[in-house]
């Protein structure tokens, strides 16, 4: 097959990708494995036991979500790619085939902001009014796991901003600032799925007409 494989950096769609799958006499999971490595999360907020579980659950959800990658945790990561080259490997054996070998990354976080301010003030009417500012910023490296070489580094953030007038010093209160916070993790997360992007590579195996 003349010029059989090209990779290129493409946006395209889970259905394409199955498509592709469905063609291959041994079905196989085609899409790029993707783990976001929690055992080298740094933290460089001013907060040294910051939790951040619903950050990377988050982003762990938005990835998986997207469609595009294969979402492993970093238990079963070295067993996934061991599959895969086991799987290619048997593959390649058929003559006058070529199957795919897809590409793995690691994610690594390294927090730096990640909180909630407040202001208080009054508004225009003389009312209390509290703003809630919730900042949330991580450095996204990402690894070609399969050469240990680091693709990018990238950094995301995000702010949001939560009024409550009539919640000053209540227990609403403390809910409108745990809202804000997940709608800036949100907001982050879905920017590092966009970034990732980038480095969804797929392959062209034949272009006919």
């Amino acid at each position: 097959m003349k010029n059989a494989i090209r990779y290129i950096i493409a946006l395209i769609s889970l259905l394409s990708v199955q498509e592709l799958a469905a063609e291959q006499e041994e079905v196989q999971d085609v899409r790029p494995i993707l783990c976001i490595d929690t055992t080298k999360l740094v933290n460089k907020t001013d907060s040294r036991r910051a939790n951040f579980s619903g950050l990377v659950d988050r982003l762990t959800h938005e990835f998986t979500n997207n469609g595009v990658y294969r979402v492993v945790t970093m238990e079963n990561f070295a067993a996934a790619l061991k599959d895969q080259e086991i799987w290619t490997a048997g593959a390649d054996k058929d003559p006058g085939s070529t199957k795919i070998a897809p590409p793995a990354y690691q994610i690594r976080l390294t927090v730096v902001k990640y909180g909630i301010s407040s202001s208080i003030g009054r508004n225009m009417y003389g009312s209390r009014i509290r703003n809630e500012f919730a900042d949330v910023e991580f450095i996204m490296t990402i690894i070609d796991s399969k050469s240990a070489l680091t693709l990018s580094s990238v950094n995301i953030s995000s702010r949001k901003v939560a009024n409550a007038t009539s919640n000053v010093g209540t227990r609403r209160a403390s809910n409108d600032r745990e809202q804000v916070l997940q709608a800036a993790c949100q907001d982050a997360c879905k920017k590092a799925v966009m970034a990732m992007m980038k480095y969804a590579m797929f392959y062209v195996i034949d272009v006919n007409g």
